[in-house]
């Protein structure tokens, strides 16, 4: 790993930092699509893209802590918070008759979701707001004001993918300014990736067929860009939600910051 290079004070060197984070920001985004379009499977592109992806932002000095047991209960806690929204805007859907439930046995692609949604959250976490965090520190912006970056980034990044909507803009947004500043508030970088694998592995696979297939009316689940319907605008809201209350925590420096 190499060592983080110090805090720049030079205006000109703050712009540059800035700018070097933008190259890397694309870079990553270019590769994660190269990806996806040559596997054509979305847990192999999920999987290795998160593989590049880490070495990637290791290079540029980003670095994460051991796992270690006093961590996963605190992990478990934001999956569950990560997971929170997707539940209550479908237990709500099912109850005004707008969706409908049905069980089913795990199967083999339970275990692929699984693998898929840790990938995205890994890869994501790592790309959309890692990174973006740690060149925003090293430019000195206010912490802040680094957390709007990367919220406003990650939206960003989703705007040409086909199929986007307003709603999964929102969605984006909203997810990423709680987990951008879960990075500063909690110091430790596997808090935002385990409540990312929770939002993810909720919508894309639990309620997606295994064990529950969720079969909702004029909407797609709230995950993604091509989320849509009112579902989707409540889950940003809640996200929103969580964010400005991480957002009012934060510190002035970038004394818990991971890296």
């Amino acid at each position: 790993m190499e060592q983080t290079p110090p805090i720049e004070t030079d205006p000109r060197k703050r712009l540059a930092t800035i700018a070097k984070g933008a190259v890397y920001l694309v870079v990553c985004g270019a590769i994660i699509r190269i990806v996806e379009v040559w596997l054509n499977n979305p847990m192999s592109g999920a999987v290795i893209g998160a593989a590049i992806v880490s070495v990637l932002v290791g290079r540029a000095g980003l670095d994460t802590e051991p796992l270690n047991r006093e961590r996963w209960a605190h992990m478990a806690k934001r999956a569950l918070q990560g997971a929170a929204p997707i539940v209550a805007v479908a237990v709500i859907a099912i109850a005004i008759g707008e969706a409908s439930v049905r069980t089913s046995t795990p199967g083999p692609s339970m275990f692929f979701g699984t693998v898929e949604s840790l990938g995205l959250a890994y890869r994501d976490e790592l790309w959309l707001n890692g990174l973006i965090l740690l060149f925003a520190k090293r430019a000195a912006i206010p912490p802040r004001w680094a957390v709007l970056y990367a919220t406003v980034a990650s939206a960003a990044a989703i705007v040409g993918v086909a199929g986007t909507t307003a709603a999964g803009l929102a969605l984006t947004a909203g997810a990423s300014l709680w987990l951008a500043s879960l990075w500063q508030t909690r110091g430790d970088a596997w808090l935002p990736v385990a409540a990312h694998f929770g939002w993810a592995w909720m919508a894309t696979t639990l309620l997606s067929g295994d064990p529950f297939d969720l079969n909702i009316q004029r909407h797609v689940l709230p995950y993604g860009p091509s989320a849509s319907g009112w579902m989707a605008w409540a889950a940003a809201a809640c996200f929103f939600g969580f964010g400005l209350k991480s957002l009012s925590r934060l510190d002035e420096d970038w004394t818990q910051w991971p890296a």
